[in-house]
């Protein structure tokens, strides 16, 4: 079973690898052919081979015949909800829907997220006018159904199924304090956001769409693997108008279980208005960890305890064990005090067992089904069923079985951190622990001990070993998805998994169920957890502050990751202790060549290299950021923008590209100009990187404005001016805008505007010239091309403030003539960047274009000689069935 179970979770998991899903069906079908006819020679020869030689050619042709039928329900699955994804021509056009709200709304900076079943969907008989929804319009025949028979409804248009909606809460700026207010998560939930609710509304979508940078989460896969066809957003106030039920039927469990959840959150609310710690209550009572905030994150990440707030199999476990004790108790009570019933009962180990089973099972759905939870309750219900059965099944056996039912019901979930980390802590778990030789290792050197010793020694085994072992399991997986590691997060769990345990996880989940079934308020309990909760916190904040975490900057090769793989095997592996010792030298060894620890003579090393040039455009959506980097320095231009106080571009997508490309400093932070969009990522690239000196746009009495993106170091920053140049490794950066200070009677208020006074750098190596020109607008770009001539001259053009239609002018054009033109835009942004005149006019002058958004992040490369390399882009080079590549800029 073992063979066939991982040839078939196999054949799943090397389909994540594909980039055409029609090229590896048709693939697959011709394999299968081909096994099944080799299967039928076999047959037709059988009596010439020998007996061993038969078995074995039909278990090898079996094993093939599993990992293609793997691979196949991947491929067909995947196929199949590729096409009901929304067609490309109904992104950004208002549509009127009918469905059903399928979960837990959450809060997502000003917005409630929130999944919605869509039942039925058609155009709005008034849509916006333009191009594309007249060629809609024109192609859709003229439909009237019940469901779609609403005035403001025109032509139905095919498409329902799952979909992603962020609801804006309307302004309120007349109430006092209201700015101070919606920066605070809120605490209600609207009752027409409960799940199950009927709704109609007037919706923008686009197809699932995320940022596509080396190292960076990748959101798109995230979507596909829950099963999302579209994410948009509700167009003005929240004018739903529930729709009568007739002949709805009864609702799916899943959907019950989300009314649940929503009615319960609500009572937990309405009673802790005082908690500061609610949203872990929450997290650990009823699975939702929405209401954490992203300092609480950034401290469990610090300190390695994460899986503390993340219902696993710590916690599923933990259930299991107090349902097992309790059932057992109940059974013995039921046969005490009703005899009568004896015969009618079942024995006490089928008994306690399904109820540990059952409760487990409710457990993990109350807690939202994560793929921790799935992968424990499979588990559990494995064993129990091997136990009743009597019938041995090695864990080995049962974690493949948990390992299949979670890719059969989500065959992307290996492209989430969560699963590897997951399944290796459990496997090495396994390995080390629970074979016999362990045991035997484990009484080593008690021979001459008193009993106490003994006992305290075995103690100290049984809690220190197990955190050791995740430890060294989960190293390879975190360096490998470049994930900080926590070097005490060991001796943080040893302290902080009993607490959690034994006291802050009863005591959550006794007040959410106190609320839950007796709707009263649970203030003791709740105060019980308060507690506990300040007490874990206290712990994690002494430790943090101590800062052992480690961010290892560049990466292994293939030699080093394979003898890291093979040390920690023989370290996790019931072995020697004196070999494990050895392999735990190498391991950290090896741990420690991924920190480069001979800058200075990898600078004087690269100094001697011909010069060279390598640009790399970040997809961050609708901002701008870019890496420049010569043979010994690194540049960067622009931070994106911050669009909430939990989710900024300079940590979420420029920290872990910056550690995929090698990056350990930077030498120069140019920012443009002081917009959102193009500094506001900066906060998360000072935090995250050190950064030797700052360079920023703007006249002096706008300075300040840097102090909000800065902090301090915005005291220590430098205006860039034009005629200002340096030389990086025979590589020449050079200002040519913004003039030098003006005196308010000098100064027009057109020079006054934050994009005229963006920082346009210029960088020429041999032949070729690249211009950055941050947000210039049409008369910076007529002055530039006044003020210089054959300075203008460009190969590369980034283009000016996004493609919009006050920029990239003829004037600038025609002097610079670029060959290529990068836009940093977002994915059908509301501003409707990149214009269709600006990419009308690039094509008129055979300027070639390329846009983040459809392309992910641009990298071009110069040689000592000038020439430029034709532009990559990461969409294409690292191509995945589900992030298709746009047809359209």
């Amino acid at each position: 079973m073992r063979f066939f179970l991982s040839a078939f979770c196999l054949g799943i998991l090397c389909v994540t690898r594909a980039s055409d899903l029609a090229l590896i069906r048709s693939f697959l079908l011709a394999l299968c052919a081909l096994l099944i006819l080799i299967a039928t020679s076999s047959l037709c020869i059988r009596r010439i081979l020998a007996v061993k030689q038969r078995a074995r050619v039909g278990l090898w042709l079996s094993v093939c015949i599993v990992f293609c039928c793997g691979a196949l329900f991947h491929a067909v699955t995947a196929e199949k909800q590729l096409d009901h994804q929304l067609p490309q021509e109904f992104e950004g056009i208002p549509l009127f829907i009918e469905g059903v709200v399928l979960n837990l709304p959450s809060v997502a900076g000003e917005a409630y997220r929130f999944e919605f079943a869509v039942k039925a969907a058609c155009l709005l008989a008034s849509p916006m006018p333009n191009k594309d929804t007249a060629s809609v319009h024109e192609r859709l025949p003229s439909m009237r159904t019940k469901s779609a028979g609403h005035s403001a409804c025109g032509n139905q248009i095919p498409f329902s199924g799952r979909i992603l909606l962020s609801y804006y809460m309307p302004s309120s700026d007349d109430r006092t304090g209201g700015e101070a207010e919606r920066e605070e998560r809120p605490l209600y939930y609207p009752a027409e956001l409960r799940p199950g609710s009927r709704l109609q509304l007037t919706v923008k979508l686009n197809r699932p769409h995320g940022f596509s940078n080396p190292g960076g989460f990748d959101y798109e896969a995230l979507l596909f693997r829950n099963k999302i066809l579209a994410k948009g957003y509700v167009r003005g106030a929240l004018e739903v108008r529930s729709v009568e039920k007739q002949g709805n039927g009864i609702p799916s469990l899943f959907l019950l279980i989300e009314q649940l959840r929503f009615e319960i959150r609500k009572r937990v609310l309405d009673n802790s208005d005082s908690m500061r710690h609610t949203g872990v209550i929450l997290a650990l009572g009823l699975g939702d960890s929405s209401l954490i905030t992203q300092a609480v994150w950034n401290q469990l990440r610090e300190t390695g305890t994460t899986h503390l707030l993340v219902v696993s199999g710590l916690h599923v476990g933990m259930i299991a064990v107090f349902l097992l004790l309790l059932s057992r108790a109940l059974w013995r009570l039921m046969l005490f005090f009703l005899p009568l019933l004896a015969p009618l009962v079942p024995s006490r180990q089928v008994f306690s067992l399904c109820s540990s089973v059952v409760g487990t099972t409710v457990f993990a759905l109350l807690s939202g089904w994560g793929l921790p939870a799935q992968r424990a309750v499979v588990m559990l219900a494995v064993f129990a069923s091997a136990k009743l059965t009597s019938r041995r099944l090695g864990v080995v056996s049962g974690l493949l079985l948990a390992l299949t039912f979670v890719l059969i019901g989500s065959p992307l979930a290996a492209t989430g951190s969560g699963f590897w980390l997951s399944f290796a802590a459990v496997l090495a778990l396994v390995l080390a622990i629970a074979s016999p030789q362990s045991n035997k290792f484990s009484d080593e050197g008690n021979n001459g001990d008193s009993p106490t010793l003994s006992w305290l020694s075995r103690q100290a085994k049984r809690l220190v070993l197990p955190q050791l072992i995740v430890a060294l399991a989960l190293f390879l997986p975190l360096l490998v998805l470049g994930i900080d590691v926590s070097l005490i997060a060991p001796l943080v769990n040893l302290l902080a998994i009993p607490l959690l345990t034994f006291a802050l996880l009863p005591a959550s989940l006794l007040a959410v169920l106190d609320l839950a079934l007796f709707e009263e308020n649970a203030l003791g309990v709740f105060l019980l957890a308060e507690r506990l909760c300040d007490q874990l916190f206290l712990l994690l904040a002494a430790v943090a502050e101590f800062e052992f975490v480690w961010a290892p900057q560049v990466t292994l090769s293939s030699a080093r990751y394979l003898l890291l793989v093979v040390c920690l095997c023989i370290c996790l592996f019931p072995v020697a202790w004196r070999t494990r010792c050895v392999c735990g030298f190498w391991v950290t060894a090896i741990a420690l060549t991924a920190t480069d620890w001979r800058a200075e003579t990898h600078e004087n090393k690269c100094s001697k290299v011909p010069a060279s040039l390598r640009l790399n455009l970040l997809d961050v959506g609708q901002g701008l950021s870019l890496v420049i980097r010569t043979n010994c320095h690194t540049l960067l231009y622009d931070t994106g923008a911050s669009l909430s106080a939990d989710f900024e571009m300079g940590s979420v997508v420029i920290k872990p590209a910056l550690r995929a490309l090698g990056i350990k400093k930077l030498d120069r932070l140019v920012i443009s100009h002081a917009d959102n969009d193009h500094a506001g990522g900066a906060a998360g690239v000072l935090a995250s990187i050190p950064i030797a000196d700052i360079h920023a746009g703007g006249y002096a009495e706008n300075t300040e404005a840097y102090a909000e993106f800065l902090g301090k170091r915005a005291m220590t920053l430098r205006s860039c001016r034009a005629g200002e140049s340096w030389r990086w490794d025979g590589v020449v950066f050079s200002y040519l805008s913004p003039t030098a200070i003006a005196s308010d009677g000098e100064a027009s208020s057109r020079d006054r505007t934050k994009n005229s006074q963006s920082c346009v750098l210029r960088i020429a190596l041999g032949e070729s010239v690249i211009l950055l020109t941050g947000d210039i607008e049409r008369n910076d770009e007529v002055e530039l091309a006044l003020r210089y001539e054959h300075e203008l001259k460009t190969t590369l053009l980034i283009a000016p403030h996004h493609g919009s239609k006050t920029s990239s002018s003829y004037a600038l054009l025609k002097r610079a003539t670029p060959e290529v033109v990068f836009i940093a835009a977002g994915y059908k942004n509301s501003f409707g960047h990149p214009h269709s005149e600006v990419l009308s006019r690039y094509a008129l002058l055979g300027i070639e274009a390329f846009n983040t958004a459809t392309r992910g992040m641009l990298t071009v490369e110069l040689n000592r000689q000038g020439r430029m390399s034709f532009p990559r882009a990461y969409r294409e080079t690292h191509r995945r069935y589900w992030r298709p590549i746009a047809k359209r800029l």
